[in-house]
């Protein structure tokens, strides 16, 4: 059953899901989203966000979870405690390189806990699929399960 067509960061994606939709309780802050049961399904394009896929999919090997939930509250906290990790000499883990950014998988947005895998991909790459991402779980509440899938 189709549930949503979202144009974002230059990429169409098709939410696909069986589950009911029902709404948030009233005074929640997470009014006006929707929540339903099923998994909702986030596309990214193999030809427009190739290293961002690979890397999710190192992610799963690493024993990362495919069923993700929506988790916007902290997120900003949980990416900075992942990025300003040190080692033993004070030296950053994921220091910044020119060009790249440093991805994490799963997104911060999509964790609980700070810990996530962490690979360099080009900055134009990673902004772009954080934009998409954003634009495609926008309009969904806090708890909603996600699901990636991977397109032409």
């Amino acid at each position: 059953m189709l549930r949503r067509l979202v144009l974002a960061g230059g990429l169409v994606a098709v939410i696909a899901g069986s589950g009911a939709l029902t709404a948030a309780p009233a005074g929640s802050a997470d009014r006006g989203c929707s929540r339903p049961d099923d998994p909702i399904r986030v596309a990214f394009s193999r030809d427009d966000y190739p290293h961002i896929i690979e890397h999710i999919k190192e992610s799963w090997d690493l024993g990362y979870p495919k069923v993700l939930k929506i988790n916007r509250e902290g997120a900003d906290r949980r990416r900075d405690k992942l990025l300003n990790r040190r080692d033993a000499d004070g030296d950053l883990l994921y220091p910044t390189r020119d060009g790249f950014d440093r991805d994490e998988a799963p997104a911060a947005v999509l964790r609980k806990k700070a810990d996530a895998d962490v690979e360099y991909v080009k900055s134009s790459e990673n902004r772009a699929a954080g934009a998409s991402l954003g634009g495609q779980i926008s309009g969904y509440c806090d708890g909603t399960k996600v699901k990636y899938r991977f397109t032409r």
